[in-house]
């Protein structure tokens, strides 16, 4: 469909039009007149904002997951750093292994009471505008 009869239908100028399919990452062809045109998949999607709605969602979702891993690598880090420290005391304190495990595995749970909770209220604690678009949305 060209971009003329598009932008009538969303009510936008061309130049806005233009703005918004680039900034969704569509692809600008041409009609059979050589007018500049899309699909009519992605015009549907740009008259109703669905595309729009698809695409924010989309980020916000990747937003979330790249938060998310942020999240799982501080906490196991912190928990293998508390068994670490605990194991090679209790190993150099002349303890064999099996009791320094236990020791290691007490130390990396206390270590962890503090940071126990979803990732869900992590991050809308922390008004992150990443994960809190996304649950925002889900929602």
């Amino acid at each position: 469909m060209s971009l003329t009869d598009v932008s009538k239908a969303c009510k936008l100028t061309l130049a806005a039009l233009t703005e918004e399919i680039e900034s969704l990452g569509l692809i600008i062809g041409s009609d059979w007149r050589a007018q500049p045109a899309v699909s009519v998949t992605d015009a549907a999607g740009l008259v109703d904002g669905s595309l729009r709605r698809d695409f924010d969602h989309g980020r916000g979702w990747s937003d979330y997951q790249a938060e998310q891993l942020q999240w799982s690598a501080a906490r196991e880090s912190t928990r293998r750093q508390a068994f670490d420290e605990a194991w090679k005391s209790a190993v150099r304190a002349g303890s064999n292994n099996g009791f320094a495990t236990d020791k290691g595995h007490a130390a990396a749970r206390e270590a962890l009471e503090g940071t126990t909770g979803s990732i869900q209220s992590r991050c809308s604690a922390s008004r992150s505008p990443g994960c809190g678009r996304w649950f925002a949305r889900s929602k």
